[in-house]
């Protein structure tokens, strides 16, 4: 799956911004949240949190490290994948395409975004995407 988020990543045109947080804490502190850049889901034992956002694209996507015993809190937080309609047509191929077999595929769909996880939980590991209106 991470190889597949760096290829998407590497042949996606724009300019992207990575970032990286040790801790759900220090995510917190430097409000890439109130930026839109990281899911509002993530529960308390979040850790490894890498972000890249493209504000080209009005994208964001990353990777994050859950502690298998507060997985089931991104579960409840979003629904089971779905087909994806307007405005985010070209993220269904997206989807697809870096989806793994043993994924736990799931979607949060709000006003601004659509936000797609794509998460082991045994291992309490999650590859996410999210596009943005742009609002």
């Amino acid at each position: 799956m991470t190889a597949l988020l760096a290829l998407f990543l590497y042949i996606m045109p724009g300019s992207e911004v990575g970032i990286r947080y040790p801790t759900l804490l220090a995510a917190r502190a430097d409000k890439p949240l109130d930026r839109g850049w990281l899911p509002a889901i993530l529960p308390p034992s979040t850790t490894g949190i890498r972000i890249i956002n493209n504000p080209d694209l009005n994208t964001s996507s990353g990777d994050v490290d859950v502690h298998p015993a507060e997985y089931r809190l991104i579960m409840a937080r979003s629904g089971p994948y779905r087909p994806i309609a307007a405005p985010y047509d070209s993220a269904a191929k997206t989807v697809e395409n870096m989806r793994e077999d043993d994924d736990e595929v799931r979607i949060l769909e709000d006003e601004e975004s659509l936000w797609v996880f794509f998460c082991k939980g045994a291992a309490g590991h999650c590859n996410y995407m999210m596009w943005s209106r742009g609002i």
